[in-house]
């Protein structure tokens, strides 16, 4: 019996695969974890900090336990202070920085 083993790219986020004795090609493409200093784009709502899904924001820190978080903080438009967020993985995504502008 084929053993299939799934291997992620760390370098370029891609999957691929062990079929019994052949590669098989990338699959889907994995979203890169954010590091601090990354430009991240919240993926959801928190209406708590007045916060809304596309809203851009900068990692400041990386918690790892229990789970991972990131430390993340947003700046209002025409606000003079910011707002500050500890977010799991699926509520942010990394953002390339040279397409976006920071403040939505």
């Amino acid at each position: 019996m084929p053993i299939t083993i799934m291997i992620w790219g760390a370098i370029d986020g891609s999957m691929a695969w062990w079929l019994g004795d052949h590669w098989g090609g990338h699959t889907e493409e994995c979203m890169r974890r954010p590091l601090v200093d990354d430009l991240v784009r919240l993926t959801q709502d928190i209406p708590e900090l007045s916060l809304n899904r596309g809203e851009l924001g900068i990692v400041r820190s990386t918690w790892f336990a229990p789970s991972i978080a990131y430390e993340v903080e947003f700046r209002a438009k025409d606000a003079d202070f910011q707002t500050r967020a500890l977010l799991l993985a699926e509520q942010v995504e990394v953002e390339d920085a040279e397409l976006a502008t920071v403040g939505g």
